[in-house]
């Protein structure tokens, strides 16, 4: 994983609050899979990450802070691509 990928991990963990190892982040990529990810982690775990600790998160809350980080973290304009681009080939990340 290039150092792009990394502060971008790292930024999603602080985001939702949880931590993704790395065996499963170098998994992860493209946004879907990511979104995925987060949906099945995240109904799992006591997350509290700035929302209502007794609200399970949507996928749609999920997608929606997911396309924030990408483009607010990475520089991505989303608009550009779509949830099955690869983070790596498509979006130009290292």
């Amino acid at each position: 994983m290039g150092l792009d990928i990394v502060e971008f991990v790292i930024a999603v963990e602080g985001s939702f609050g949880i931590d993704i190892p790395d065996k499963d982040a170098v998994s992860l990529e493209t946004p879907r899979l990511l979104i995925e990810y987060l949906g099945r982690h995240l109904a799992t775990h006591d997350v509290t990450a700035m929302r209502d600790p007794n609200a399970p998160w949507t996928r749609q809350e999920i997608e929606t802070r997911v396309v924030n980080l990408i483009e607010s973290e990475l520089g991505v304009d989303m608009t550009k691509h779509t949830l099955d681009s690869r983070f790596i080939r498509d979006m130009g990340l290292d």
